[in-house]
């Protein structure tokens, strides 16, 4: 069986990948000084029959995307947010609800059934805004 896998951005770290975690603390309207909504856990171990974490790091909760357990034609993982190109023509990979899936999209465009093997990474949507924006 696959882990469900996630990445997300740091400020200081940059990308960092394992498990998504959202506190569900009672906070109330008012979060305190330093609160983050989304957290990456990169390592943890389990205590007595609780996961306690080990690593956890605080991430930006726009960048967070998830494993799509396709790799492009050159073998690299791909998630959700990636950008990737067929025919010369960019696409953002997302997670299409209607079609229960990820999949390569672009204005007016889905692809619901495809094989990644012949798209090929070149970005993403947080790093490389341009791009989507110039396929537009």
């Amino acid at each position: 069986m696959n882990a469900i896998k996630f990445r997300g951005k740091n400020k200081q770290r940059g990308w960092v990948f394992g498990s998504y975690v959202e506190p569900t603390h009672g906070y109330g309207k008012e979060k305190p000084r330093g609160f983050h909504k989304a957290w990456i856990m990169t390592t943890a171990f389990q205590q007595g029959g609780w996961f306690t974490a080990a690593q956890c790091v605080p991430v930006d909760e726009k960048t967070v995307g998830q494993l799509t357990l396709a790799q492009d034609e050159n073998g690299r993982d791909l998630y959700e947010g990636d950008i990737v190109e067929h025919g010369g023509v960019l696409y953002e990979i997302r997670y299409i609800e209607k079609y229960m899936r990820f999949a390569p999209t672009r204005p007016g465009v889905v692809f619901a059934g495809f094989a990644f093997d012949h798209w090929r990474l070149v970005g993403n949507v947080h790093d490389n805004p341009e791009l989507m924006e110039a396929a537009e």
